[in-house]
């Protein structure tokens, strides 16, 4: 079969240094959900790099086992990568990050906390789920 990729396939956007990197023999995947680019990007971001940060794994093999943790539209626009073109974790964040951006929920004020009314025929705990859920997006709440 050789080195060469199979016909039809693409070439991964990651710089041959990466593409040597050793990954750990023992090593199980972190038990992330897979991120389809409908979800909070930054969350998934830091959900991947922490998982792995206590697993103690290199900065390349980071890279390297990025695109397991992606799905659909996501692993769509990986794979449209330019072969070649990721040389760092940091430049795959910046690039990820960039693109999906859109996906990032943008922090919610005090004010609109305290804006949220318990609906009509919804219960108390319903309208207090919804109420923690809404203080988890409240930037800066002590």
């Amino acid at each position: 079969m050789g080195s060469r990729p199979q016909r039809g396939l693409r070439v991964a956007p990651y710089r041959e240094v990466i593409l040597r990197a050793k990954v750990p023999r023992k090593f199980t995947p972190p038990q992330i959900t897979l991120y389809d680019g409908k979800m909070n990007s930054i969350n998934h971001v830091r959900r991947y790099t922490a998982s792995l940060l206590v697993r103690e794994v290199s900065k390349q093999a980071q890279r390297l086992m990025f695109p397991r943790i992606l799905t659909g539209d996501a692993a769509d626009w990986l794979h449209s990568l330019q072969p070649g073109s990721i040389g760092s974790f940091k430049q795959l964040k910046e690039l990820f990050l960039e693109r999906f951006e859109s996906m990032c929920q943008a922090k919610r004020s005090v004010t609109k906390l305290f804006s949220l009314e318990q609906r009509e025929k919804e219960s108390l705990r319903d309208w207090y789920d919804r109420f923690f859920k809404a203080s988890t997006e409240v930037e800066d709440l002590i």
